[in-house]
């Protein structure tokens, strides 16, 4: 019976320490993303107009 509040509070310390890295992560990953976004965006956007482009010269080849 000695050893329940000290494993209880082992759990909250743990748990508090897990909030807080996932925290510190979350801030790292949003960080990470505010530094790289234009250049994401740039990607994103030029991997969009390359398959729209070959979707419709696909279709155009394969309509006649």
């Amino acid at each position: 019976m000695n050893n329940e509040p000290q494993r209880w509070l082992d759990r909250l310390v743990s748990a508090c320490v897990s909030v807080f890295m996932g925290a510190l992560a979350l801030y790292g990953a949003v960080w990470l993303l505010s530094q790289v976004w234009t250049e994401l965006l740039v990607i994103v956007v030029v991997v969009v107009t390359a398959v729209v482009a070959i979707a419709v010269w696909r279709f155009r080849q394969s309509r006649w």
